[in-house]
């Protein structure tokens, strides 16, 4: 069995320590910190295993610092509302997150329209704004997907 398959066998059957071992015997690791942020998302989206999802995150990100979905994954965790009741500093964090996967994409739209989220709901208008436009501008077929930031900002009439 190749590492990456028992890797996902250990993820599967929810032994994260075991998989977290394993990894230090993998070789190629890229493509293990790649596999760490998609599984890891996966556990956010499907289940809503936050902790978990975390230590995968930054388990990818000590592997490979230069994946900015695994940062933009963080900011999504690190700004999810059952996240932010256990320590409001998580906001803070999130916004560092989205603000590194920028740095290493900058055409990733959906950075640039969380952060805006995160803005607009803490009545930063102007940076809510300058990342709703960056958004549009690098995702233009979707714009209307990104007008929540301009909802938001209408109904805090800011």
């Amino acid at each position: 069995m190749s590492d990456l398959k028992e890797l996902e066998e250990l993820l599967v059957n929810a032994e994260v320590e075991k998989a977290l071992e394993l990894i230090s015997k993998i070789d190629d690791k890229k493509a293990a910190a790649e596999f760490l942020n998609d599984f890891a998302a996966s556990l956010m989206a499907q289940i809503g295993d936050y902790p978990n999802a975390y230590l995968l995150l930054k388990k990818a990100l000590e592997l490979n610092p230069e994946i900015p979905e695994a940062y933009y994954n963080l900011g999504l965790l690190l700004s999810e509302p059952e996240v932010l009741r256990v320590n409001s500093k998580n906001l803070d964090d999130a916004i560092a997150n989205y603000k590194k996967a920028i740095t290493l994409n900058p055409k990733l739209a959906r950075a640039y329209y969380n952060l805006g989220l995160i803005y607009a709901y803490t009545g930063k208008k102007k940076e809510a704004m300058e990342n709703y436009n960056s958004a549009v501008k690098n995702d233009p077929k979707n714009r209307e997907r990104y007008d929540n930031i301009l909802y938001i900002l209408k109904k805090k009439r800011l």
